[in-house]
């Protein structure tokens, strides 16, 4: 009986435990195949993996300088803001300067007026003062209060 497990195993053991010789041969075929493709699926995965790494590092990039985009918008505005209010107030400051220059000129018109009156008045003044000088000019003397 011995002999007889012993030539079954060997039996067994001989032919591929039952499994043809074609078909052991396809199988490790099919294992070699889907090792290839597993392979490859493993360095398309990397490959990804590496393009997906480097899309990050330039979504981060972008993203930075977006944030310091938006601060620098933010102080333009900020600026902007103030030169506006700066620029209103210089706008004001012109049309009360401006109201100020016209009033002056009033003044100064109306200085011209009372300057010009007055040196005409003056005028006529002195020439009244001449005037009763001309007839001594003509050969009578004028009276004086010294005999």
């Amino acid at each position: 009986m011995r002999l007889w497990w012993t030539a079954c195993a060997l039996l067994w053991l001989g032919t591929g435990c039952i499994v043809p010789r074609a078909m052991y041969d396809a199988r490790v075929e099919e294992a070699r195949v889907a090792a290839e493709r597993v392979g490859a699926e493993s360095a398309r995965a990397h490959a990804l993996e590496e393009r997906l790494s480097v899309l990050a590092a330039a979504l981060e990039r972008l993203t930075v300088e977006r944030v310091a985009l938006r601060a620098q918008l933010r102080e333009l505005e900020e600026g902007l803001a103030f030169s506006e209010e700066r620029r209103r107030g210089l706008e004001d400051q012109n049309a009360h300067l401006a109201a100020r220059e016209r009033q002056l000129e009033a003044l100064h018109s109306e200085l011209a007026d009372v300057w010009f009156n007055s040196a005409l008045s003056r005028a006529k003044r002195r020439s009244q003062r001449a005037s009763p000088a001309a007839p001594v000019l003509g050969g009578a003397a004028p009276e004086s209060g010294t005999p």
